[in-house]
């Protein structure tokens, strides 16, 4: 199967704005998962895809990806513009966290919303994951060492 293009970009103001509140957290990452799964966009994870977007998108290893390399292709440059357009949902204090890092250079850009599983991606690609970024940034540290505790419960 020949890999299509991707989809254009359409509109993020469905996503809910995100102001940089742990409270608000959740209800933006669900927002965007929503519209990852609506759009049919290829960057639930970082990787190989094939597949189309009227028949949807397959995230393949790294062996497969080598076996077939027209069947499919790297969405780390789809992922780092979409990720760009999510920033713009945020207002307030995201809004300026995200400038300050923009222009300060903190840390490597995002390129995708979940990184890939291991041989799933290349080597020399850095994944950042935009998801994980914002959960570090601005999620609860509580809810962290709560979920810990829980999962320690169960050993």
């Amino acid at each position: 199967m020949t890999v299509g293009s991707f989809p254009p970009f359409s509109s993020v103001r469905e996503i809910k704005e995100f102001d940089g509140s742990a409270e608000k957290l959740s209800d933006f990452i669900t927002s965007v998962e929503s519209h990852i799964a609506t759009y049919n966009l290829p960057v639930s994870q970082g990787g190989y895809v094939s597949g189309d977007v009227d028949n949807g998108w397959n995230y393949i290893s790294l062996a497969d990806a080598m076996a077939q390399p027209a069947s499919c292709r790297l969405n780390y440059n789809f992922g780092y513009r979409f990720c760009l357009l999510l920033a713009e949902c945020f207002v307030g204090s995201a809004w300026e966290w995200w400038i300050t890092r923009k222009m300060y250079g903190v840390g490597p850009e995002p390129n995708c919303w979940i990184e890939a599983p291991v041989n799933y991606f290349p080597l020399n690609v850095i994944q950042t994951s935009f998801r994980s970024t914002i959960l570090n940034q601005f999620g609860n540290p509580l809810d962290r060492e709560m979920a810990i505790a829980a999962l320690q419960t169960l050993c």
